[in-house]
């Protein structure tokens, strides 16, 4: 029943004119024209235009199902929208509202709901300093459970005071002495709260990973591609009516359409000027061409992780690495395992990094062997060798001639050091 009255909040969104879509749809698929050209261009209208448009503020009520077996409620009987805890809202099941998203919002935020700030509070908390007020970060505790209650308070007060801005918020953590500590290797025993004497040692996330390795591989990651934006509208893959009309343009003359007749007449004609825009796309401003080429979709190969599809495939270093699978909230991991080991020794990490002689690590390191070695740990751990290291070094290159330089790199990334930041 919480469920329920929850989702009253919501119910009632749904795509733009989507009913308009879906009788001609119905209609194409009772024809068995849905694989026809035409077919695919209703359906290229509903996926790209009607699926990615959303309409509704929310009505506050909703149906039960059919078959609810609870002895709260019977099957198939409105209820309204009501907050489980906090101060009690309740909204009409009597007749649709048109502020259900809005009265939500405004519950969770309110100041005597705590429960929102602590936790988004934390979580701000814990991405600057490191260590949470409380752990885990997702399951919320009152204040006198936290590390710090005093604090904890105060900062969900600066939170509410700040309106929500979590780049304010961001700001002010990092204006702290807390923040400005020495990093901190101490390792909290089971149970222990933990205490805020600067950022903790921790593995790299595997998107902070992967980064660091294309810097490595191809220098200045800011200067490699990216998806960059167009607003192109892409038919198979391929752009049309560049210069002609824009996506906004098409969603914008498709909402417009009220009735299923008008809409396939719509499609028919859509469908030739599509058509007619792929023969004549060799014709067109080859510019515009390449900027509407490259505006669309995740990138493949080297690049930032921000830039790539997500989640990687299976064997991606990201994947390997833990990234989130995006089934689950959070399920992202720095944990260890052999997998990981396997990569960096004689995977794709040792083959994109170490065996690649193109690398961006190979060209800093130019000149004599102990700048060569020097220009290594600095493009590797970003500080000069020691004096024992350069030593070490020099040994490792004067046994094992150009071979020894891999042999660095090899053992630097798979050091503590380059993994572990704070």
């Amino acid at each position: 029943m919480d469920f329920y009255r929850l989702a009253a909040f919501t119910n009632g969104q749904s795509e733009i004119r989507r009913n308009v879509w879906n009788t001609v749809w119905r209609e194409m698929r009772e024809a068995k024209e849905e694989r026809t050209p035409l077919g695919n261009m209703v359906r290229f209208l509903g996926d790209e235009v009607y699926y990615a448009s959303l309409t509704g503020a929310g009505t506050g009520r909703i149906k039960l199902p059919g078959d609810y077996q609870y002895n709260d409620g019977d099957p198939n009987e409105w209820v309204s929208a009501h907050t489980p805890f906090g101060k009690a809202i309740r909204m009409s099941k009597r007749k649709d509202d048109d502020d259900g998203l809005e009265t939500f919002a405004t519950w969770v935020t309110d100041p005597r709901n705590e429960r929102f700030a602590t936790i988004i509070t934390n979580r701000m908390w814990k991405r600057i300093i490191g260590t949470g007020l409380f752990e885990p970060v997702d399951e919320y505790v009152t204040p006198e459970e936290t590390t710090s209650p005093e604090l904890t308070r105060y900062l969900v007060r600066l939170m509410h005071e700040l309106g929500y801005d979590l780049k304010a918020f961001q700001h002010v953590l990092m204006l702290t002495r807390v923040y400005a500590f020495a990093s901190s290797e101490k390792e909290l025993a089971p149970g222990e709260k933990p205490i805020f004497d600067g950022r903790k040692i921790e593995r790299m996330s595997a998107e902070q990973y992967w980064d660091s390795l294309v810097t490595m591989i191809a220098g200045n990651p800011d200067k490699l591609p990216t998806r960059g934006t167009s607003d192109a509208i892409y038919y198979r893959g391929r752009p049309v009516l560049v210069g002609e009309m824009t996506m906004a343009e098409l969603q914008k003359e498709v909402f417009a359409i009220d009735s299923p007749k008008a809409l396939r007449k719509y499609a028919t004609d859509l469908l030739d000027r599509f058509e007619k825009s792929s023969r004549s796309g060799g014709k067109k401003d080859k510019s515009m061409m390449m900027r509407a080429r490259g505006g669309r979709g995740a990138l493949k190969g080297i690049a930032r992780a921000s830039e790539l599809e997500s989640p990687a495939p299976k064997g991606h270093v990201l994947q390997i690495f833990g990234q989130s699978d995006r089934v689950l909230l959070d399920s992202a991991t720095k944990e260890a395992n052999a997998t990981q080991v396997l990569s960096m020794l004689n995977g794709q990490v040792e083959k994109l990094v170490v065996a690649n002689d193109d690398a961006h690590i190979y060209k800093l390191s130019k000149g004599s062997v102990r700048d060569r070695i020097r220009a290594i740990f600095l493009g590797t751990l970003s500080r000069p060798p020691s004096k024992q290291e350069m030593k070490l070094m020099e040994d490792e290159v004067a046994a094992r001639g150009e071979a020894g330089y891999r042999n660095i790199i090899s053992a630097l990334i798979n050091t503590r050091e380059f993994i572990f930041v704070p």
